[in-house]
């Protein structure tokens, strides 16, 4: 990674850092068209600031979902009241039959909701992880 792209990087905490805008840029626009899609369901593998899953949820199509899991119960529990705070500030309710985040080790994926139309990892993807990708 560059000097000015880990600049951008945002520290939310234990050890976590945000995408950077042009990347996070970049994942939304290579998920969108399964976010508008019908009956897609997405994975995110490390929910972190949430901001990821607000964009995604945002163009997600109301019968499709996100499922967002995260590793740090901490970091979760600040995300989700984060989350929802933005939500009711915006004069809106997050709905949660569509968007459900998660404590658990992504490492192997999350086979209960598996296959899945697109897997966002915001580390490395292991092949079982890959394997649970909709072909």
């Amino acid at each position: 990674m560059s000097e000015n792209s880990s600049a951008l990087a945002v520290n939310v905490g234990y050890g976590y850092s945000c995408e950077c805008p042009h990347i996070a840029s970049h994942i939304l626009s290579l998920t969108e068209p399964y976010l508008k899609t019908p009956g897609s369901l997405i994975l995110e593998i490390g929910t972190g600031s949430g901001y990821l899953t607000v964009c995604m949820n945002e163009l997600l199509h109301e019968k499709s979902s996100i499922c967002s899991l995260e590793i740090n119960m901490k970091l979760l529990n600040r995300t989700i009241k984060k989350v929802e705070s933005y939500y009711k500030d915006m004069g809106k309710k997050l709905k949660r039959e569509r968007v459900s985040f998660l404590w658990w080790n992504g490492k192997r994926g999350y086979k209960t909701k598996c296959p899945f139309d697109v897997i966002y990892c915001s580390g490395l993807v292991s092949d079982e992880e890959f394997n649970q990708v909709r072909r």
